[in-house]
């Protein structure tokens, strides 16, 4: 690798416009590009960037600063494990990789931003202007992959995809050929550890595929840091061997919640890789995230297990299944207890969970003296019920406020709504719960919220009423059915205008008062290119003085957009 210089050896270029950074502070990279280009236009790109082991010269003798960006062709690929490739680019093999570990981040395969923005002027998405952007121009590609619109550039982790596990993976730990049996995990990037760390960084529309997971630190993404925002990225293509299953994304010993990490419009699907039922599935996510909003999972063995969050919204949640790695506790969300200050709230809404089987679905804690707003969400055909939604785990002590509002949520086969689960001990949660349309149910939530024996938990519960208890085939007759996602049809339906009027708390629920407006309940990744198969409900209208029940505000008007597809492979053209 290059030496590298205490300051740029030349000043960066004009920014394309609509990047989060402005100006001239942008360098170019693509796999037409050269190391000795300046870098500092689309007709003059480097083939690397600063941070991978063989970026040299030019691309060498930059340091990336607060405020500067760094735009990759769409269409390029950049190879991480292999050293050769027929096409593309690639990263390059540290030499100093022999007697490494995955923490250190100082040898290894991967790319390994090692420089921060500032905290003071990157709060995406605010204030960007103090970050450092890992990103695109989307009207910079390369045709001749892409044809005639934007697709994305690609990091590869070089193993070929495959639907079935596999008895070796070409690039996997201990690998490439001819390092050390103590080498490095291959990830695509690294964002550091407590040595090295990188942060107040967005890293924006990568495709990135060809993992192995052949063990919990062999991910795509690691990070050990403050203030990274990652968006619009494309996640597929994780092929699994015997043994530990692999991380998605893999966060370690991120200091202090909330610590600024955001997950937005991102699809993560698992339809190319292995994942076809309960306990044979793959692919798992270990990160940790303030904020994980506009996102697609699906097809993978879990999620978020989180250590702390403070708002996540509409997402989709589908196809989830428990891993083939029995060490592996899958989930949609579990928070480890809570890592948020005393007081700090959680935002849980216009969330789609649906069709899964995993060890537990959605389960959200308190900090102390906290409030969980629960609300527009949409949860049915969930395995595994007893664990399907909790509000107290593995807190020493919880004394928190839950509110429970305009959700629905289907009993078939199950779904148990629990206050305390295993390793709570001690404490109180008051619940107050109003307009949700249950179904399956006797009662709300049937018999339970259920107060686990042996816990400590007091459970409170103030019911202000307004909720719709139908059971399943009541429901169907009247228009509420899988196929739409349980959303009304008609005015004839339990829930037309049979809600309490909340709009008065739609401010408290959440800073963009997305309780007034009904749930939007799936996501859609708008930005960036390529085809990816995205779900959807019905967006329906602002709630007026009249409140439907449940998740959904009735439209007279046709809204319902179809399904996403079940057994598509989400392709980037």
């Amino acid at each position: 690798m290059g030496a590298t210089f205490a300051g740029p050896a030349f000043a960066a270029g004009t920014c394309p416009s609509g990047l989060p950074v402005s100006g001239s502070n942008c360098y170019f990279v693509a796999a037409n590009g050269n190391d000795t280009n300046s870098g500092t236009s689309e007709t003059t790109p480097w083939l690397h960037a600063p941070g991978m082991p063989n970026c040299a010269n030019t691309c060498a003798g930059v340091t990336p600063a607060p405020g500067e960006g760094f735009v990759f062709r769409g269409g390029d690929t950049w190879h991480v494990a292999n050293p050769s490739p027929a096409s593309g680019v690639a990263i390059g093999t540290d030499s100093s990789s022999t007697g490494c570990t995955f923490n250190q981040n100082l040898c290894g395969w991967w790319w390994k931003p090692s420089w921060s923005g500032t905290s003071t002027s990157c709060a995406w998405p605010t204030t960007t202007s103090g970050c450092i952007y890992i990103g695109v121009d989307t009207n910079w590609y390369n045709s001749s992959v892409c044809g005639g619109s934007f697709c994305r550039p690609i990091l590869n982790l070089d193993n070929p995809t495959s639907t079935s596990r596999v008895a070796s993976c070409a690039y996997a730990y201990d690998s490439p050929a001819g390092t050390s049996t103590n080498s490095p995990y291959p990830q695509a990037i690294s964002f550091g550890t407590t040595s090295a760390r990188a942060s107040y960084i967005i890293f924006d529309n990568f495709e990135l595929t060809g993992g192995c997971g052949a063990s919990h630190d062999s991910a795509y993404i690691a990070y050990d840091s403050i203030g990274i925002t990652m968006e619009h990225l494309y996640i597929h293509g994780w092929t699994e061997v015997n043994g530990d299953t692999g991380y998605l994304i893999n966060a370690a010993n991120i200091p202090g919640y909330p610590n600024g990490d955001t997950w937005a419009y991102n699809v993560v699907d698992g339809s190319d890789s292995y994942c076809s039922g309960v306990n044979n599935c793959s692919g798992y996510a270990g990160g940790s995230f303030d904020v994980f909003e506009y996102s697609i999972w699906r097809r993978v063995g879990g999620a978020i297990p989180d250590n702390a969050l403070y708002s996540g919204h509409d997402n989709l949640f589908e196809q989830m299944y428990e891993s083939y790695d029995s060490g592996v506790h899958g989930d949609v969300i579990r928070m480890y207890g809570n890592g948020n200050s005393s007081g700090v709230p959680v935002y849980w809404y216009n969330n789609m969970v649906r069709n899964m089987d995993m060890g537990t679905t959605v389960t959200l804690t308190a900090s102390t003296n906290g409030t969980i707003y629960f609300f527009n969400n949409v949860m049915y055909n969930i395995g595994n019920g007893t664990n399907c939604l909790g509000f107290a785990y593995n807190n020493a002590v919880v004394t928190a406020t839950v509110y429970f509002a305009n959700n629905t949520i289907d009993d078939t086969p199950s779904c148990v709504v629990g206050i305390a689960t295993p390793g709570a001990s001690g404490g109180t949660v008051n619940m107050t719960a109003q307009n949700n349309h249950m179904i399956g149910y006797t009662a709300l939530f049937g018999s339970v919220p259920q107060v686990q024996s042996g816990y400590g938990i007091s459970f409170n519960l103030t019911d202000n009423g307004n909720e719709i208890i139908q059971t399943e085939a009541a429901a169907n007759a009247q228009g509420y059915t899988p196929g739409n996602n349980y959303q009304p049809t008609s005015t004839g339906g339990a829930t037309y205008h049979a809600g309490g009027n909340l709009s008065s708390s739609c401010s408290a629920y959440s800073s963009d008062s997305a309780l007034c407006k009904g749930s939007t309940g799936g996501a859609s990744n708008t930005a960036g290119g390529g085809a990816i198969p995205t779900g959807y409900i019905a967006t329906p209208p602002a709630r007026g003085s009249t409140w439907d029940a449940g998740a959904y505000q009735y439209s007279g008007s046709t809204a319902t957009l179809p399904d996403a597809p079940t057994d598509l492979v989400a392709t980037v053209e």
